[in-house]
């Protein structure tokens, strides 16, 4: 009988508990026996998650989790695993899945353009990809997909 709650903490899924006078949350991990997560086992799967890029652990981190975002992150699971076994199909209907809950995702963008890339519509991947970076153009990848608009246009020539 206890009120669980999914928790959007990056790169793996957790639920939390929150006590009765919401004082605190007592976070677990569902995929490794139901494991209690104190601070310094958040930072450890933060830093074994994301190495090299000294995130903090914040409290945003353990925000509740919207019945959109955890089905948004479920689509991605499965369209990264569609797109790595070259499913392109079932990758490119997560993603429109994906689009049509967050029709302003960045990342859903960004895979449709590279999709179509990685089927040889260079482009309708040059379209998309620019328009991905027009509107977030101090995204992490803006380097790696200014590369391939680069290529894109050079191979088009």
């Amino acid at each position: 009988d206890f009120n669980l709650f999914p928790v959007n903490f990056p790169a793996h899924f957790l639920v939390k508990y929150i006590l009765d006078d919401q004082s605190a949350d007592i976070v677990i991990d569902p995929f490794n026996m139901g494991r209690i997560m104190d601070d310094y086992s958040l930072k450890e799967l933060l830093e074994r998650s994301y190495p090299r890029q000294n995130m903090v652990l914040t409290r945003a981190l353990l925000t509740n989790a919207t019945v959109s975002q955890v089905i948004v992150r479920l689509l991605n699971n499965l369209k990264n695993s569609f797109y790595e076994s070259d499913d392109l199909e079932r990758a490119e209907l997560a993603n429109e899945m994906i689009m049509s809950i967050d029709e302003t995702n960045p990342f859903a963008m960004r895979d449709k353009g590279m999709i179509f890339l990685k089927r040889g519509q260079q482009m309708e991947a040059l379209a998309i990809l620019s328009e991905y970076l027009e509107m977030h153009p101090e995204t992490n990848d803006a380097d790696t997909i200014l590369e391939l608009i680069h290529q894109i246009r050079s191979q088009s020539r």
